[in-house]
């Protein structure tokens, strides 16, 4: 998640990450690529990607970072 590193470190305000279905694991860890954005870069994320149903849209926000 060396992007997501890196993207921290610059000043950007937040990250947009746009996904088919948001909550669904990026790569074989498990973790969706928010949960990965946000705990990688530690800044804030926007998300969109079938989050209408309320504890799915609950469930990305209350991800912890780093």
């Amino acid at each position: 998640m060396l992007l997501f590193s890196q993207l921290g470190k610059t000043k950007l305000d937040y990250i947009h990450i746009t996904e088919y279905q948001a909550w669904k694991p990026a790569f074989s860890n498990g973790e969706s690529l928010v949960c990965l954005a946000k705990k990688f870069s530690g800044i804030p994320v926007i998300a969109n990607g079938q989050l209408e149903d309320p504890k799915r849209a609950s469930d990305i926000i209350m991800i912890k970072s780093g």
